[in-house]
């Protein structure tokens, strides 16, 4: 999948709680890691962004 369709999915979910958990899920798997930057949208507030550009970081 790429980047943006996993965005697609994470604004089918209502709480960013469970945005992040699959957003650093699916980070594994995304064909263009460079891109990711993108899911960051997703989120309702800054910390979760912060939050899995962490976990990108450290993985």
């Amino acid at each position: 999948m790429s980047s943006y369709q996993i965005l697609g999915i994470l604004n089918l979910f209502s709480f960013d709680y469970n945005k992040l958990e699959l957003a650093k899920f699916a980070y594994h798997y995304v064909a263009d890691p460079g891109n990711y930057f993108v899911v960051a949208n997703a989120f309702s507030f800054e910390y979760n962004a912060k939050e899995l550009s962490r976990y990108i970081m450290s993985n």
